[in-house]
């Protein structure tokens, strides 16, 4: 059975430092350590990662929310020095949902893909009664 042990600190400049260890139920263990940074209009986290077989490597991931647009670019690098990206963007816009995504591997193969959908406007329900009901 794998295991997971995580703690959370809230830091005097207002960022948020999280640790946390994974290990298998075959003993072998991941160790996480990252910073989270609110910015004016998303998030950055950075960090870095390290394993018992050896892996290790840093990350950084951005995540922007303006004018209907939620844009995430993260990338990590590994112990070779080989880094690899992903790349979002979500456009909500006229009740249209598109998002695209190009994500590029540690040996240089990029793939995109783009996903668009329609979003049915929200129906108000009726408001529920408060009255009580007596079933006898």
């Amino acid at each position: 059975m794998a295991t997971v042990n995580r703690t959370s600190t809230k830091n005097e400049d207002g960022t948020v430092s999280v640790n946390k260890v994974v290990t298998n139920a075959a003993g072998e263990s991941r160790t996480m350590d990252k910073t989270i940074t609110k910015t004016e209009d998303g998030r950055s986290v950075t960090g870095s990662y390290s394993s018992s077989t050896g892996k290790s490597g840093t990350f950084e991931k951005e995540v922007v929310r303006q004018d209907g647009v939620k844009t995430v670019n993260s990338s990590v690098t590994n112990q070779d020095g080989q880094t690899a990206t992903h790349n979002a963007t979500v456009t909500h816009a006229d009740g249209t949902v598109t998002r695209t995504v190009t994500n590029t591997g540690f040996k240089g193969q990029t793939i995109t893909r783009t996903q668009t959908g329609t979003v049915d406007p929200v129906v108000e329900a009726e408001p529920v009664s408060t009255e009580e009901v007596v079933v006898s």
